[in-house]
């Protein structure tokens, strides 16, 4: 008992350590701090963060600690999950894995470890990021700073949200058709739904129902105790103006009791099911894992789709190579073009459905249904093609060919581009037709996606990270719809000629930032060989 209380403990230092030592966890405390600073605006300048009736809140621990503390839970269930999603995987890529299965750790223990490891790790983010908040508070609060405040409110908030959070992220690393990019982009799609269910189902009153017990963001419990506290159902959290002329109010602060806490305890009990889902999925990196089951789906759909992507594969992998012969750029983006579609066939799929409804679709069901979907799906397809010769360790022998070297950020954008070019084609012969304004405004869009995506795999190395902006951004616009600053690719209709100017002029500079990242880095290469 005692030794595999040892080992539990040792992997889930080793997995908090990993991640605090990342330089990628220091550039995440400066964004904790700034987002602290610009979420708690100065009250002289005319914005507040918290508003009930029309009326400023007060700034004290109360209401500071409520309105910060809320905003951090959304970002924490969006974001959360993509800072701990590659656990397995990265023990995968280095061999760790292989290691640690012919050691007598159980795979349950491994999980065990990991899960402690990220829940841990997100706890100390947590308690970064409410240490920076108290901080501003200091600077622009309007009442004494009341640590033991900030303590309760985030623990109400976070302590369910933390475990549920890492044991999603075991879950869609071990089921095998979750990991990788497609389960990014399926957690983005389900945690808009589980993020509102409980103040949908809330309906009337203020006591807690079975809404309560699957709140895991706080967003019901946020609601419900203000509501309760202050007898009012018109309030707002967020940076907005507010109306000088009407004195501040007073937040007392939530009320804690059974009542309150029971509910915020028992959402944190998902995670248990959810991990024993994953322990039961999770296979212990076997390499020969599903090759019974493979011969077994022959004449499955399973099986019909591994031969139709072995024929897809054979057709578009090329048997030679122009690198021996006569190059140039257009060819090497053919050539990445042809690769991505033959190590994803998805995308062919994507495409094929995307030019026939492109072309049969009415223009208005086009831009507000199959235009948002389309670059939904873009993001995974996109977000691999800049970062894969890092991630496959094949980025020395590709920048051997002078022409790679040299062009290296215009090969990837090309590629980028002429993917997304591929799948909106059928879209953008219809709009040019029935829309040519449309048009040029989808493609305005498509031209960005390929920039960012570009961009951020160059300056990161890891596809996550245009994964979750692109993401963020596209939610920002299917709420924003008539904002026409989001409206990036014409769907919403509002966009204005100098919004697409702006928004082709922001595809410049991702581009521009992107070719003097790479290269700065591989001057620096030089130099150190």
């Amino acid at each position: 008992m005692r030794l595999g209380l040892l080992r539990l403990r040792s992997l889930a230092l080793l997995e908090c350590r990993l991640r605090l030592r990342r330089a990628s966890t220091s550039v995440l405390f400066l964004v904790l701090c700034a987002s602290a600073f610009f979420l708690m605006p100065d009250v002289r300048e005319g914005s507040t963060a918290f508003q009930i009736g029309g009326h400023r809140v007060l700034l004290n621990s109360a209401a500071t600690a409520l309105a910060s503390g809320m905003t951090g839970a959304l970002l924490m269930f969006m974001l959360g999950f993509y800072l701990i999603s590659n656990s397995l995987g990265r023990d995968a890529k280095t061999g760790v894995g292989r290691i640690i299965a012919s050691t007598p750790v159980s795979s349950a223990g491994y999980l065990a470890g990991k899960f402690l490891g990220n829940t841990v790790y997100l706890g100390i983010v947590t308690a970064c990021f409410m240490a920076a908040c108290m901080g501003m508070h200091l600077i622009r609060g309007e009442a004494p700073l009341e640590p033991l405040v900030f303590i309760e409110t985030y623990a109400a908030l976070f302590l369910p949200l933390i475990p549920c959070l890492a044991a999603l992220a075991l879950l869609f690393e071990s089921v095998p058709f979750l990991s990788g990019r497609v389960g990014d982009v399926l957690y983005f799609v389900i945690c808009i739904p589980l993020l509102t269910l409980p103040t949908i189902a809330r309906g009337e009153g203020n006591s807690p129902g079975w809404e309560s017990y699957i709140d895991i963001a706080g967003l019901g419990f946020i609601i419900r105790g203000i509501t309760h506290v202050t007898r009012e159902t018109q309030f707002s959290i967020g940076i907005a103006p507010f109306d000088r002329s009407l004195p501040p109010v007073l937040f007392p602060g939530l009320a804690w009791n059974w009542g309150v806490l029971l509910p915020r305890i028992v959402s944190a009990l998902p995670a248990v099911p959810v991990f024993a889902v994953a322990a039961a999925c999770f296979r212990r990196f076997d390499p020969a894992t599903g090759r019974e089951h493979r011969k077994r789906s022959r004449f499955s759909v399973a099986g019909a789709w591994e031969r139709f992507v072995g024929g897809l594969r054979g057709r578009l992998i090329p048997r030679g190579g122009w690198i021996v012969g006569k190059s140039s750029l257009a060819s090497a983006v053919a050539l990445d073009l042809r690769l991505s579609l033959a190590l994803t066939p998805v995308a062919v799929v994507v495409f094929l459905v995307f030019a026939a409804s492109g072309l049969l679709a009415p223009v208005n069901i086009l831009k507000t249904g199959f235009l948002p979907v389309m670059f939904l799906l873009l993001v995974p397809l996109l977000a691999a093609v800049p970062t894969r010769d890092r991630t496959g360790n094949t980025t020395g022998l590709i920048l051997t060919v002078p022409l790679l070297r040299r062009h290296f950020v215009p090969w990837k954008l090309g590629s980028c581009l002429a993917l997304a070019l591929l799948t909106g084609s059928g879209p953008l012969a219809r709009l040019a037709a029935a829309d040519p304004a449309g048009a040029l405004a989808l493609l305005n869009g498509l031209v960005l996606i390929a920039a960012a995506s570009t961009c951020f795999g160059i300056l990161t190395g890891s596809p996550k990270t245009f994964s979750v902006l692109f993401l963020l951004f596209l939610y920002l616009v299917e709420n924003s719809k008539t904002i026409p600053a989001f409206d990036f690719a014409g769907w919403n209709g509002v966009a204005s000629p100098a919004i697409l100017g702006s928004y082709a002029l922001a595809s410049l500079l991702l581009t521009a930032g992107a070719w003097m990242w790479s290269g700065w880095t591989m001057s620096r290469e030089k130099f150190k060989n």
